[in-house]
This record gives C-alpha cells, structure tokens and sequence, in this order.
C-alpha cells in the first residue's frame, strides 16, 4: 500500500514539473540558462531541432538537485526510476503532443520551440499554461532537459 502512494506522489511531481504547476522562470534566468545549452548543431545533423523533437522519447532517468534526495530510501528511488523509464513524451511535427505513463490517463499537451533551439516551451492544453525547458542536449537519439520547479532544477533524460 505505502509503494503504490509513494509511486503516485512521484509521478504527480514530475506531472506538476511537466504540465504547467511550476515557478516560471524570469526571462533573464531563462536567457541565462539558453546561453549554457549545448546542442547539436543543424549542420551537424541536417536537421533543425524542431524536426529532432518531433518522435516519441522516453524517459531514462530523472536527476533532483542533491538537497532534494536528503532521506529518500533506496527503495523508493528504484521505484521511481522504474516508473519514470514508464513514461512517454510524444512531441509530434505539427505541435502537438502527450505524456504517457501505463496505467494513468495520457495528458495532451503542444509544444514550441524557440527560434534558436534552446527552449522548448511545453503547454497544458487544459489551462494552457506553458512550462519553459532548457534544451541542454539533443542529438537524433538523445535529448536532455532541464525544467525548474520550485526554483530548483529538475533534469530529465530521455531516448528514442
């Protein structure tokens, strides 16, 4: 009973981080965190980060600041990489996309990207607020994310 509470709370945080009910960043913290994102360049690829967003990703691992895992069990940390490695972010080409997780209603959501390639800007089709990530990383398999919730990092990896 205490696993599938503890597996519920920590899939409503990263929901939360996700979809709308975190700390906007202030632009300049946001233009800040841009200059620091190393992705791959078109040239590199051929293609824009746009068109290197649009497919289905799945998380890999999740990382907190280190304050943030203060106390947290071993046990609960495996669970909630097995759930994470659940979840599916599905950024398709026309802008549109969802959030998966087995056993729980698939959220829809759109998404831009800045001109530059460095922000991705996720947004609750409900309430249609939107939740800045800083694209730390993205190559045709890889793309690395880092949103802030609560004035803290929280980065996520995921794969095709």
């Amino acid at each position: 009973m205490n696993k599938f509470k503890l597996s519920n709370l920590l899939y409503l945080m990263l929901f939360t981080v996700l979809f709308g009910a975190c700390k906007k960043e202030s632009s300049e913290e946001s233009d800040t965190a841009a200059s620091k994102t190393e992705t791959t360049t078109t040239a590199t690829s051929g293609k824009s980060a746009k068109e290197r967003i649009a497919k289905k990703w799945h998380v890999e691992n999740v990382e907190l600041e280190a304050g943030e895992l203060k106390g947290v069990p071993e046990e609960a940390m495996a669970l909630a990489k097995q759930m994470y490695s659940q979840m599916v972010m599905d950024f398709r080409p026309d802008g549109t996309g969802s959030m998966s997780f087995p056993g729980m209603e698939t959220q829809a959501g759109k998404w831009t990207i800045s001109d530059d390639g460095k922000i991705l800007n996720i947004i609750n089709v409900k309430n249609g607020q939107q939740e800045p990530a800083t694209i730390e990383k993205l190559t045709e398999t890889e793309l690395v994310l880092t949103i802030i919730a609560d004035s803290k990092p929280v980065k996520l990896f995921l794969k095709l």
